[in-house]
C-alpha cells in the first residue's frame, strides 16, 4: 500500500473531529499513571510542577501555554500516583510478619465462596499496635478472612488483637490497592473486643436492608442466584446450573457485572415513572434519586461505576439546560474514577469497560461528523 492510499485510507476511516482539551489532558494523566514504575523522588516532582506552573503562567504563546499545561498535568499525575503508591506501601512495610492489634470501625462483612473462610471482614484502621508501640493509621483499610464473626455488625468500634498480616506477591498487592485495601490477613476465629456501637448508622442500615432483601428472595432458589448476579452484582449464590445453562446458550457474559444491568434498571423506573402525573424535572429527579439507591443496595464494578457516573451526568446536565457531548461524558467520569484510584488503570475491567466505551463513542462521532461532511458538500 502506498503512502497516498494508506493516507486516503485514513482521511476516509478516521476522519478528525473537534475534541474537547479534557480528552488530550486526560490522555496526558493516564500517561503519567502508566509510568508510575519509574521511581521518581517526590522532590523532583515538586520542582517539575512548579516549572510547568510559572511556564504556564508566563508562555509567549498560546501553544506554549498548552505545552506547559500538559507538563502540569503529567507531574500532577505522576505525584498523586506516587503519593497513592507511597501510601500503602509504608503502612505495608511497618506491619508485615508481626503480631498486632487493631482499632477500628468495621467497614462491611460479606459471606465468602472460600472453602476455607467463610467471611471477609473489612475494618477502616483508626490505630495500630505492635512491638509496645502504637502508631495512627488512619485512611487504610484492612481485610480479615475468617470462619466466625460472632456478634460484630457494621460501623462496630472494635479492637481486634492477634492480627498476622503475611507477605504478598505485588500483583495481589495491586489488586488490593485498586479495591481500597491496604492489606490482608487470615484468622480461623477473630479476635476481638467490642468498644462502641452507635444507636443507628446509614452504612448498617444499607448493610441491613441489603441483607433482608436477600432473605426475601431465598438464597437456595434459582431465582436468588440469577437476581443476585445480575441486579446485586454478588455472585456469592451463583449456581454451577446457571452458569452452565447461560454458557449453553452463549450469553455468559451477561454474568458479569456491567452497565447493561444499571441501564435494565433505570429503563423499568422510566417506564413506571412515565404513568405518574408528575412534571418532567420532578420525574427526573426522583429516578436520579432511585439509581442512587440502587446503587447503595448493589456490589459495584468499574463497568457499573462508569455507567452510574456518566448517567448522573447527563441527568444533571440535563437538568440544568447544559449541553452534553458523549465523548466528552466518558472522558470526564474515566479522568473522576483515575483520580479516586489510579491503579484502576492497570487492570482489565477497566481498561475493556472504559476502553470500548470510548471506542464506540468515537466512531459515533466520526460517522456523524461524515454525515455533517457530506451534507455541506451536498
Amino acid at each position: 500500500m502506498s503512502f497516498e492510499q494508506f493516507s486516503s485510507f485514513f482521511r476516509r476511516h478516521f476522519i478528525w473531529f473537534d475534541t474537547h482539551f479534557l480528552l488530550p489532558t486526560t490522555a496526558v494523566f493516564m500517561a503519567a499513571i502508566a509510568l508510575h514504575s519509574y521511581s521518581i523522588n517526590a522532590s523532583y516532582l515538586t520542582i517539575a510542577c512548579a516549572l510547568s506552573l510559572l511556564g504556564l503562567i508566563y508562555a509567549p504563546t498560546q501553544a506554549l501555554q498548552k505545552l506547559f499545561m500538559f507538563g502540569l498535568v503529567f507531574t500532577l499525575g505522576s505525584y498523586h500516583t506516587h503519593s497513592f503508591i507511597a501510601h500503602h506501601t509504608t503502612f505495608l512495610t511497618n506491619v508485615q510478619n508481626i503480631r498486632l492489634s487493631a482499632l477500628g470501625v468495621i467497614d462491611d462483612i460479606q459471606p465468602t465462596t472460600n472453602a476455607t473462610f467463610k467471611y471477609k471482614v473489612i475494618i477502616e484502621i483508626k490505630k495500630l499496635t505492635f512491638n509496645d508501640k502504637t502508631s495512627s493509621d488512619a485512611n487504610h483499610k484492612l481485610q480479615i478472612y475468617t470462619n466466625s464473626v460472632g456478634s460484630l455488625l457494621v460501623s462496630d468500634e472494635v479492637i481486634i488483637y492477634n492480627i498476622c498480616i503475611p507477605r504478598a506477591k505485588s500483583s495481589f498487592l495491586y489488586y488490593l490497592y485498586k479495591e481500597g485495601i491496604s492489606a490482608s490477613a487470615f484468622t480461623n476465629t477473630l479476635d476481638y473486643k467490642l468498644i462502641n456501637r452507635p444507636t443507628y448508622s446509614l452504612k448498617r442500615a444499607i448493610h441491613a436492608l441489603r441483607e433482608k432483601i436477600f432473605a426475601r428472595i431465598g438464597n437456595s432458589s434459582n431465582a436468588f442466584s440469577t437476581i443476585s448476579t445480575l441486579f446485586w452484582g454478588n455472585r456469592i449464590g451463583e449456581e454451577k446450573e446457571i452458569k452452565e445453562r447461560f454458557k449453553q446458550w452463549g450469553v455468559s457474559h451477561y454474568l458479569a457485572r456491567s452497565g447493561l444491568h444499571l441501564i435494565i434498571v433505570i429503563m423499568i423506573l422510566q417506564m413506571l415513572l412515565s404513568v405518574t402525573p408528575l412534571s418532567y424535572n420532578t420525574k427526573q429527579i426522583m429516578l436520579i434519586a432511585c439509581v442512587i439507591s440502587y446503587s447503595f443496595l448493589t456490589w459495584s464494578s468499574v463497568s457499573f461505576v462508569r455507567a452510574l457516573g456518566m448517567f448522573l451526568v447527563y441527568k444533571i446536565a440535563t437538568l440544568c439546560n447544559k449541553p452534553i457531548h458523549y465523548l466528552h461524558l466518558v472522558t470526564l467520569v474515566s479522568l473522576a474514577v483515575l483520580l479516586a484510584n489510579p491503579f484502576y488503570l492497570f487492570f482489565l475491567d477497566f481498561q475493556l469497560s472504559f476502553g470500548l466505551t470510548f471506542s464506540l463513542a468515537w466512531f459515533n462521532q466520526v460517522a456523524y461528523s461524515k454525515t455533517i461532511s457530506s451534507k455541506n458538500y451536498c
